[in-house]
């Protein structure tokens, strides 16, 4: 049994429980791991498991939430061991700040939240096979963000795209091809790194700046994007939720120092191990975030910021970011964030 929870909690006052086709929710008592609603789970018959949110609320402070946790995924997973097999599955924790006391706490959702869709008909079920399958057009996208962002930034040239390739970021690689499949003949890419967070390495081998698992190309051409991307995927999976952002970049544009722009692909959920290195990165820094429905991430507005860059989401372009300065507010989406001793903040 593999569990892949990322280890940054998303927080958010109360979990939006609007009912929607694809999702389940699969409801638990506040601080238990029975699961009420378990006849439910037939929906997931023939379906793709394409996110996984366990959410809660946090209060008491003192509560053991790692252990009651992981009581809480091995009820799913004696529930319906399927949840599990897919490694392109998002898993996320999802925590709700709007409760003083047990009786609020106890009022809100505790459970799985799943986002399910359809199941392509395919033999092979890994992530290459998921890949090639979409640049092909035998799967269709279920997300566009990244696609979004490349063609309302019309404006970017010589690029250096930076992409995160570990197990969740697969859906949104598989945009990266798409566009550039579209664009092969007038791409401003050109230049291309992955990383996976130093191959197949234990968390405790993993050193800032010497993580590795770093691959790059410079090419024109479908099949050798691809073939790169599936090389990383297949050389390493990120195991822990921290993954060497920082250490990619500076590899990319040393190796690539005529190029402009410089993009990175990043995971919302997974906040870069190697964040000390930012101070190294010379140039703007151009964040497409992925996964961002519940918030972002504040440590990719500080690499926007110091950076002198900009973060894009599937809604918005964030730019002029440099221009804040200390103890300056801005609202994002739902979200509003601060900046306290150089760093953004994210205001209850």
């Amino acid at each position: 049994m593999s569990i892949d929870i990322k280890s940054d909690t998303l927080k958010v006052p109360r979990y939006d429980l609007t009912p929607a086709m694809n999702k389940l929710f699969l409801r638990m008592g506040y601080g238990g791991y029975e699961i009420m609603n378990a006849s439910d789970i037939e929906k997931l018959e023939g379906k793709r498991i394409q996110k996984v949110e366990l959410v809660y609320t946090d209060y008491p402070k003192t509560m053991n939430m790692a252990l009651l946790s992981k009581k809480r995924l091995v009820a799913l997973y004696l529930l319906y061991p399927e949840m599990y097999a897919d490694s392109s599955t998002v898993w996320s924790l999802v925590a709700q700040t709007d409760c003083k006391n047990a009786p609020q706490a106890s009022k809100m959702f505790h459970g799985f939240v799943v986002t399910y869709g359809e199941k392509p008909n395919l033999v092979d079920n890994s992530e290459g096979a998921y890949l090639k399958n979409v640049v092909d057009g035998k799967i269709q996208l279920r997300d566009s963000a990244v696609i979004n962002i490349l063609k309302r930034n019309k404006e970017w040239k010589d690029i250096l795209v930076v992409a995160d390739l570990t197990a969740s970021m697969s859906p949104y690689i598989a945009q990266l091809l798409v566009w550039f499949k579209l664009n092969m003949h007038r791409s401003p890419a050109r230049y291309f790194v992955f990383f996976n967070d130093g191959d197949t390495k234990e968390t405790l081998q993993k050193e800032v700046g010497k993580t590795g698992g770093i691959y790059h190309l410079q090419t024109n051409s479908l099949d050798s994007l691809l073939g790169r991307a599936l090389e990383t995927m297949q050389n390493g999976f990120g195991g822990d939720a921290p993954e060497n952002n920082m250490e990619a970049v500076l590899f990319g544009i040393n190796q690539y120092m005529h190029c402009h722009d410089v993009i990175m692909i990043a995971d919302n959920w997974a906040t870069p191990r190697d964040m000390e290195l930012l101070y190294q990165v010379k140039r703007p820094i151009r964040v497409i975030l992925c996964g961002t429905e519940m918030g972002i991430n504040p440590a990719y507005l500080d690499i926007a910021r110091l950076t002198k860059g900009s973060v894009h989401t599937i809604e918005k372009d964030i730019s002029r970011l440099v221009d804040m300065n200390e103890g300056e507010k801005i609202q994002i989406g739902r979200q509003y964030f601060v900046i306290k001793k150089g760093k953004f903040t994210l205001l209850k």
